[in-house]
């Protein structure tokens, strides 16, 4: 993904990578996944774009 961090300058276009990985098995049923993110300052936009999850079914 890539995350926008507002620094104290005029622009606002300024994105840094982020990335990481994890495996996780699931049992059957239904599941939720969701992305948590915040500014490390109060009144600070933040946005993440172009992130991007990964499934794999597996059959036995």
């Amino acid at each position: 993904m890539e995350q926008r961090v507002e620094p104290k300058d005029s622009g606002s276009d300024q994105y840094s990578l982020a990335s990481g990985f994890a495996y996780v098995t699931l049992s059957a049923g239904s599941h939720y996944f969701d992305l948590d993110y915040a500014s490390s300052v109060n009144g600070v936009s933040t946005s993440i774009r172009r992130a991007r999850l990964e499934f794999w079914k597996v059959e036995e």
